[in-house]
């Protein structure tokens, strides 16, 4: 048994199972990390998200939580904290809700095949082929390798490679999607780490700090100390993969906000 320190209250747990969302807790390099490990494969699986009612308003975490029929939540991309506005880009269930044109991509298409991808900064995507996609990331991982460069990324808060609270999101090899969330403070290199400890491929980071959130199957493992601007979010129900789309509002570039 291995401790969980859940909404500041210490208690003992085994990592737990359901049929395709699985929940870990392991000590790596010194720190607790709670991990979600999905499998994508399954048509009881979704990856989706949800951003503030109102553009420039931050919301509080449950708020968010209560319209999206998560069993996973997570703190989604960086936002400017002076005016609520995300860095990247989002999409959600394929309409662009976000514009924006900074750092690595976490991608979902039609079939609920994840890619994770570094478009070049600065530059619009084409974000038709995808019903979920969230930018801004900063990239952990390549193809299995360690290649943490925020600089080179056009990352300049010196917070971004400080200690932090961290949340990460990768790929394995076989399609399922890693989680990893820390209430340690710790540097992106071992966030890194603890991905590929989990069998990540490709994974970047996403918001940390005082966003830092997780949330799975009703209780908050990682509790934010701010409000919220956009969330990443998992669904798992029979089915849910393959449910219908909502009518789109706009095309398939990713023009949002």
């Amino acid at each position: 048994m291995r401790p969980l320190f859940l909404l500041g209250a210490a208690m003992a747990v085994t990592a737990s199972s359901a049929a395709d969302v699985n929940y870990d807790v392991r000590k790596i390099g010194g720190v607790w990390y709670h991990a979600i490990v999905a499998n994508l494969n399954s048509d009881d699986v979704k990856m989706s998200g949800v951003v503030n009612q109102e553009a420039g308003r931050s919301e509080p975490f449950w708020q968010m939580l209560s319209r999206s029929n998560a069993t996973v939540a997570v703190s989604g991309t960086f936002f400017d904290t002076r005016n609520a506005r995300p860095i990247g880009s989002i999409v959600i269930e394929g309409e662009g809700k976000v514009e924006g044109f900074h750092g690595s991509c976490l991608a979902i298409d039609y079939f609920n095949q994840a890619k994770v991808f570094d478009p070049k900064w600065g530059r619009h995507i084409d974000t038709s082929p995808y019903r979920y996609l969230v930018r801004g990331g900063v990239r952990l991982i390549t193809g299995g390798e360690i290649t943490v460069y925020p600089r080179a990324q056009r990352f300049r808060d010196p917070r971004v490679w400080s200690k932090a609270r961290r949340v990460a999101v990768g790929v394995t090899a076989s399609n399922k999607l890693i989680i990893v969330a820390t209430n340690g403070n710790v540097l992106l290199r071992s966030l890194a780490n603890a991905m590929k400890a989990y069998g990540a491929r490709n994974a970047i980071a996403l918001d940390g700090g005082g966003s830092a959130a997780m949330y799975y199957r009703g209780k908050i493992l990682v509790k934010p100390n701010r409000r919220l601007t956009n969330l990443l979010t998992l669904q798992e129900a029979p089915g849910v993969a393959w449910s219908p789309l909502p009518t789109p509002s706009g095309g398939g570039s990713d023009k949002g906000r």
